[in-house]
């Protein structure tokens, strides 16, 4: 699921980088214009990691390449002061409501969200979801899994929709507002998020895929997502490492998958960074070494339907991507 991957370098610039620059605004002091306007551009190269049988392992780098992705996304942002009281605990507390727009090759998916930040180390959040997808090049954007034909069929664009809500909470924290100086900043987040995604036009219990990366199904999953990072006093100014753990509550797909294991927790480990070029410009960056089922019976990594009668054995770490996002605010 490398949606994930650019979720948390999103998480990280938009909340982390928050409690980064604290410290640098006076308690009271608010931005005159409310609006904030900028376009993130993702791109995410993947080499090819073939699959082993077995237990717990590690797969290498087999080959070159195995994927490409890009995304770009338009957001508005509008910030209300929203203070609880004179402490400085609680006179900077805030409401920031967006709104994006995505565009893949594949897909479309428009977004709205909601934080509030009641404490400085603590944030809430909310996001409601609605996309649709087409095949590009073949590769489909949203599929439907057929059990007759043992394979991923294409859905229709504009007719199926993929649909995500969600809410969570974030705790974050910077040691630089305890000890000031240019050198203390060892930075921490923590981030829960609950969600409940749907294919429409897809039963229960069936497996599909959106933007090409299969096995969802419809039903309420959890994210973990954390981030143990440094603050350095030059425009490469965060260096870092995150964790990420998600999976579905109830992963039971068809019982004729039940071998597959639908449960699986997949965990991402990222070594990232973050680059501020000027007021407009800003770059982030990670490694990402990912965790996917492990199974007894040999396959191709391009055959992920057969994955689906398969039995699992285990978890497989290998390295998943390189990630780049450039963030231009208007």
């Amino acid at each position: 699921m490398k949606k994930t991957l650019f979720a948390a370098l999103a998480f990280f610039l938009l909340t982390g980088t928050s409690i980064l620059s604290a410290e640098e605004t006076k308690s009271g002091e608010t931005d005159s214009f409310p609006w904030s306007i900028y376009v993130q551009t993702d791109l995410c190269y993947s080499p090819e990691c073939r699959m082993l049988t077995g237990g717990t392992h590690y797969a290498p780098i087999t080959g070159i390449y195995a994927s490409f992705l890009c995304r770009t996304t338009l957001h508005a942002d509008y910030t209300l002061n929203t203070p609880l009281g004179e402490h400085w605990l609680l006179s900077d507390a805030n409401l920031v409501a967006g709104a994006a727009f995505e565009l893949t090759p594949v897909s479309i998916k428009p977004y709205a969200y909601l934080s509030f930040t009641p404490l400085p180390f603590l944030e809430f959040h909310a996001s409601a979801h609605a996309g649709s997808a087409w095949t590009f090049f073949g590769k489909n954007g949203m599929e439907k899994y057929n059990a007759a034909s043992g394979e991923y069929e294409a859905l229709t664009f504009g007719k199926d929709w993929y649909l995500k809500a969600s809410a969570g909470a974030t705790f974050q924290f910077d040691t630089g507002a305890i000890w000031e100086g240019d050198w203390t900043h060892v930075v921490t987040l923590a981030t829960y998020t609950l969600s409940y995604t749907t294919l429409t036009g897809v039963e229960d219990k069936t497996p599909w895929s959106w933007q090409a990366i299969s096995h969802y199904m419809n039903g309420l999953n959890y994210d973990w997502y954390f981030v143990l990072g440094y603050r350095l006093p030059y425009k490469l100014n965060i260096v870092g490492v995150g964790l990420e753990l998600y999976g579905y509550f109830d992963g039971q797909f068809d019982s004729a998958y039940e071998k597959f294991d639908g449960t699986f927790m997949t965990a991402e480990l990222s070594p990232l960074a973050a680059m501020v070029l000027d007021e407009k410009n800003s770059f982030n960056m990670q490694f990402t070494f990912k965790t996917r089922r492990s199974f007894l019976e040999e396959h191709e990594n391009s055959e992920t339907s057969k994955e689906l009668l398969l039995t699992k054995s285990g978890t497989e770490w290998f390295f998943d991507s390189f990630a780049f996002r450039w963030t231009y605010k208007f």
